[in-house]
């Protein structure tokens, strides 16, 4: 019998080489045989088979993710991972849009709100400018009154002047005159004088009406204008105009007057 390994010459039944120590029995391959678990594929040999390293078992390796170890067994990605994915998507979606929507909402109350406090602002500052010139228009009415008494009171004593100018056509020469002269001299006179300035001043502030006040200025402007009318005619020597003519114009001042006060 030979050296399986270096060929020299052995004896009959020997088991191992006297020269280079090799075996000489008889090797015998491994038998193995395939066996399936489920999903697994098992190979079973009827010898303890050669041990591999866990790091080179695609299967067992512990850096592999669990997903990576089934995908590995079945072929296809793990379902309940993609259905946790899934929902976590579908929540940050929700809550996405639910904060935009908080946002814009807010956002539009903001503004709502802005718009209501400018309106009430706009409307409190008209509603003063309102007050403001009611104010002026009872303050020109006040004096309106007053004048028209002053005027009244003229009136009749100009009336009284004139039932002595019969005088100054028979010895008193000049004598209706002077006694006109007396009465533009008076306090009397002087009052309805001022107050007619007082009531053009007054309406200086009334020039621009508020919106839906314009018939309140127009009654306003009737009443400073026959005011002047009148005192022009007292401030002047008669000429054309006559008592009559002053009476009738004070008439129609009352009436004014109280147009003026029914505005209100």
């Amino acid at each position: 019998m030979k050296c399986r390994q270096c060929g020299s010459e052995l004896m009959d039944g020997s088991k191992y080489c006297n020269f280079c120590g090799q075996t000489q029995e008889e090797t015998l391959e491994p038998v193995s045989q395939r066996i399936f678990l489920g999903d697994y594929e098992v190979t079973a040999f009827d010898h303890e088979p050669e041990e591999i390293p866990l790091s080179d078992d695609p299967i067992l390796d512990r850096d592999h993710p669990l997903s990576a170890m089934k995908e590995a067994s079945t072929g296809r990605p793990a379902r309940k991972e993609h259905l946790i994915l899934l929902a976590l998507l579908l929540l940050i979606i929700g809550l996405s849009a639910f904060g935009v929507q908080t946002i814009a909402s807010r956002r539009r109350s903001r503004e709502t709100l802005a718009a209501s406090q400018a309106a009430q602002l706009k409307e409190a500052e008209i509603k003063e400018q309102r007050d403001a010139y009611l104010r002026k228009y009872r303050e020109l009415l006040v004096l309106a009154q007053s004048q028209e008494v002053t005027l009244k009171t003229n009136l009749d004593e100009l009336l009284r002047i004139s039932n002595w100018s019969w005088l100054n056509n028979i010895f008193l020469d000049g004598f209706y005159d002077s006694m006109v002269n007396k009465f533009r001299d008076s306090e009397t006179f002087k009052t309805m004088t001022n107050r007619n300035a007082a009531m053009g001043d007054v309406f200086t502030a009334l020039e621009e009406p508020p919106a839906g006040l314009e018939k309140v200025k127009t009654h306003a402007l009737k009443l400073r204008d026959q005011s002047r009318k009148i005192t022009r005619a007292f401030s002047e020597t008669m000429g054309e105009t006559t008592i009559s003519d002053i009476e009738g114009w004070l008439d129609d001042y009352t009436k004014i007057l109280e147009n003026a006060r029914a505005a209100l």
